[in-house]
């Protein structure tokens, strides 16, 4: 094979390989200041930010929407960034919140017999935390997730967005200590 072929080869298999190396977030609000440990944190309402004319068919369900709660709980938790209290505990000092910019549920079936990015699965949410005392929004950003594999359930979107959203948080807090 000739040194040319080899380069186009590595090319190719760098553009393939590019797009899954990109951020799946951009933060719109970066943490100043560094977190109180321990954090005391609730998850509050993820609101519909969507259009209004979307038909409601197309928009989550209240159970999508619980289910990217309890998985901010859960990814909030695993990175030891804070106790997790219920919404209404006053106990909490901080509060996550946020809105679903961008929806689609997309199609298992698709995902699974044909491929190639049809039936995928995709959410944005514009996500915040919030200092309850001053109601100041001290860190947030927006973060998508994607489900292209057939064998993955469309709310899995929802899953990758809230670790995106506390791995990112971990990496300010960490930042923001030093």
């Amino acid at each position: 094979m000739s040194s040319r072929a080899r380069i186009l080869g590595l090319l190719l298999v760098a553009l393939l390989l590019a797009p899954g190396c990109a951020k799946n977030y951009v933060i719109t609000n970066p943490l100043g200041a560094p977190l109180p440990a321990p954090m005391k944190c609730a998850v509050g309402d993820i609101a519909d930010g969507l259009p209004a004319d979307m038909e409601q068919g197309k928009k989550p369900t209240a159970e999508d929407v619980q289910k990217l709660r309890r998985h901010l709980e859960e990814e909030i938790a695993n990175r030891r960034l804070a106790e997790i209290f219920p919404s209404d505990n006053p106990a909490a000092a901080y509060e996550i919140t946020g809105s679903v910019l961008e929806y689609k549920r997309g199609s298992g079936a698709l995902r699974f017999i044909v491929g190639f990015g049809a039936g995928n699965a995709k959410a944005t949410v514009g996500l915040k935390l919030i200092d309850r005392q001053t109601g100041a929004t001290i860190y947030g950003g927006n973060f998508s997730g994607t489900v292209s594999s057939g064998l993955e359930g469309g709310d899995q979107a929802f899953r990758r967005i809230a670790k995106d959203f506390a791995k990112a948080l971990k990496k300010e807090a960490d930042r923001a200590r030093k």
